[in-house]
């Protein structure tokens, strides 16, 4: 069975300690920098329930299928799925890049 490391580009705190054989409290501790000696380290906080609904809603409305249903099986109003869990593909917002750039070249 493949570690995490060689599956995941992101690791849980979990995950992490299960590496190095320590507690979650103790990688807490060093990331945050309350370990002396070990200075913080960033750390990128993507959950992973919103990567998956974001993901989905995205890949839904690329797929063409009614935002109404998509937002009932996130379980949200179709304005919350609209504005928070989807965005417009880069295709559809280069057209709009190349018209500020012409706009912008003029002046």
């Amino acid at each position: 069975m493949p570690t995490p490391l060689e599956t995941f580009d992101l690791l849980t705190l979990a995950d992490a300690a299960k590496l190095l054989h320590c507690s979650k409290a103790h990688i807490c501790k060093a990331v945050s920098g309350r370990i002396p000696g070990c200075p913080a380290i960033p750390a990128v906080s993507l959950g992973r329930r919103k990567l998956m609904r974001r993901t989905h809603a995205m890949l839904m409305n690329e797929l063409g299928v009614n935002g109404k249903l998509v937002a009932d099986q996130l379980g949200h109003s179709l304005d919350v799925s609209q504005n928070v869990y989807t965005q417009s593909p880069v295709e559809s917002r280069l057209p709009a890049v190349n018209q500020l750039e012409k706009c912008l070249l003029v002046m």
